[in-house]
């Protein structure tokens, strides 16, 4: 029988270096998936970024006229669309469905002659000058419009959206009067830009999570989905 050798020390769990075949002792690496991760990472923030310039610069087109489109002609709310982002903003509370308030739980405020929702503000992750939160509040109204009108089973097409968003965007960039103002619109401009794309132009959604916020993103990369019927390319063809 062979005398025993010398013991010999497990290596520590906790160790930070690892032994080659060699026997040479070498620094451990980062975990791959973390590598993976972090390149993930970089690579959706440059895809985000260059989607929301482009689509900003298709949402925020300049027209004169809104118009509905043929599905909606006889939409009650295509009309009160129609008003809120014409020249005569007042001419909305004429024409403004009576299921709106049974939708929505409020009647619009009319304040210089502009209606909006008295309880909404400018929903953003950075910080908006003041001037802009009585704009806020009108899109949020027009944004509940779009809401009531797929509430009664009538979803208006994402012409609608498209012209609340260049309604406020527009708004924004007139009411400024220094740099500051104006690179604050340029960013809120980017932002509900890319959230319109992000959810196919339809009816907004509120209060979604993060998980949410990325994978519609991911989602709306990926498929091309009618705004509608939420009916994919795929299945139209």
């Amino acid at each position: 029988m062979n005398p025993p050798g010398p013991l010999r020390k497990c290596p520590s769990a906790n160790t930070s270096r690892l032994t080659d075949h060699a026997g040479r002792t070498r620094p451990r690496r980062p975990h791959r998936w973390l590598v993976a991760a972090l390149t993930l990472t970089v690579l959706l923030a440059g895809q985000w970024m260059s989607t929301a310039h482009a689509v900003a610069g298709d949402v925020i087109s300049t027209t004169s006229v809104v118009v509905p489109d043929p599905e909606d002609a006889d939409n009650p709310y295509a009309a009160a669309i129609v008003a809120l982002t014409g020249p005569a903003p007042a001419t909305t509370m004429g024409v403004l469905p009576a299921t709106f308030d049974v939708h929505m739980g409020y009647t619009p405020a009319v304040v210089a002659g502009v209606p909006s929702d008295p309880n909404g503000d400018c929903s953003s992750p950075v910080p908006l000058p003041d001037r802009f939160t009585p704009l806020c509040r009108t899109h949020d109204l027009g944004y509940d419009l779009l809401r009531a009108a797929a509430t009664d089973g009538r979803p208006l097409g994402s012409w609608a959206r498209f012209a609340l968003d260049r309604m406020l965007i527009d708004a924004m960039q007139r009411s400024c009067s220094n740099p500051a103002c104006d690179a604050a619109a340029r960013v809120a401009r980017i932002g509900l830009s890319w959230n319109t794309w992000r959810q196919f132009g339809g009816p907004p959604t509120r209060h979604e999570s993060i998980p949410q916020l990325v994978s519609t993103t991911v989602e709306r990369a990926l498929v091309d989905r009618h705004p509608r019927t939420g009916t994919t390319t795929e299945e139209l063809s």
